[in-house]
């Protein structure tokens, strides 16, 4: 009888990239493999498993039922895998460590090099990696142990399976362009009833978006959503032509219109957040100590 071939580390890697970002193609340059190489492996993973894992059409790439169960096996198998070389290395090196930190971009808070440089005058063995993303992407970073800790931007609540310390709580607040008509109106706040037809401008789905999504369905109000963009930059830049209301941080710098939206509760707090995973590493445990 023939044994079936064992299965790889770089298949769960590849099955996960391909995932990730909804294609072959997209996939093979991210790892720098060809696509007939990257088929190739899927398919003996497939055969390995005697499951499909993707649903191929011309146009996309969709997960299976099956697919989407290994998926996430497949995401905590790597992440325990970081996890043990990590610890490994920790015994070996002490205090030699190589600390991933994520910070929101665009990053509003300016006091960080300062903390990093401290922080590298008390532990120079120590090597920092600084992956700057937006708040919903940080938290996938963090459940994955692709980051150890990291700056966000959550609602005030956290978010379920993060240990946070909270640095500062604001309100999110609505940017109108100079020619807007609640701009020439001087009005500086709004009820979520008369923004029912108004185009926004918001994050995509993540703990930021939660807070808008809430807020008005428990008026039973859809947002009317014009354009979702990561980056609060773009948002502003989009408002400012005229595209909508952009959602912002009341600490956000921008020469806009600024609009509170009356009777809710449009709080967030920016944190600093871990998972206890995240934390299984020296050089991880210090920075937490440190910066908390």
């Amino acid at each position: 009888m023939l044994q079936r071939p064992a299965m790889e580390l770089r298949q769960l890697q590849y099955f996960i990239t391909i995932a990730r970002v909804g294609g072959f193609r997209r996939a093979a340059e991210q790892l720098s493999v060809s696509q007939t190489t990257l088929s190739q492996q899927i398919k003996l993973l497939e055969r390995e498993l005697g499951v499909q894992l993707f649903e191929r059409t011309r146009r996309q790439v969709a997960l299976t039922p099956a697919g989407s169960a290994f998926l996430d096996r497949s995401q905590k198998i790597l992440a325990d895998l970081r996890m043990a070389r990590e610890e490994a290395l920790d015994f070996a090196e002490a205090e030699h460590g190589h600390l991933k930190v994520g910070a929101i971009t665009p990053n509003p808070m300016r006091w960080m090099p300062r903390l990093f440089a401290e922080f590298n005058r008390l532990h120079p063995n120590i090597n920092v990696t600084l992956v700057e993303r937006s708040s919903e992407q940080l938290v996938k970073l963090l459940h994955g142990s692709e980051v150890h800790v990291a700056w966000l931007i959550t609602p005030t609540d956290g978010v379920p399976g993060l240990s946070f310390q909270r640095l500062f709580t604001a309100e999110f607040v609505l940017l109108a362009a100079p020619d807007h008509p609640l701009a020439r109106s001087g009005q500086s706040s709004v009820t979520v009833e008369q923004l029912a037809n108004q185009p926004l401008i918001l994050p995509p789905p993540g703990p930021s978006r939660a807070i808008v999504d809430e807020a008005f369905r428990a008026h039973g109000i859809e947002p009317r959503v014009a354009f979702e963009a990561t980056d609060p930059s773009i948002r502003i830049a989009l408002a400012t032509e005229g595209l909508g209301l952009a959602l912002a941080s009341e600490r956000t710098p921008a020469e806009l219109h600024r609009v509170r939206i009356e009777g809710v509760s449009m709080l967030h707090s920016a944190v600093l957040a871990w998972t206890e995973r995240g934390i299984h590493t020296r050089a991880a445990a210090v920075f937490v100590d440190f910066a908390t």
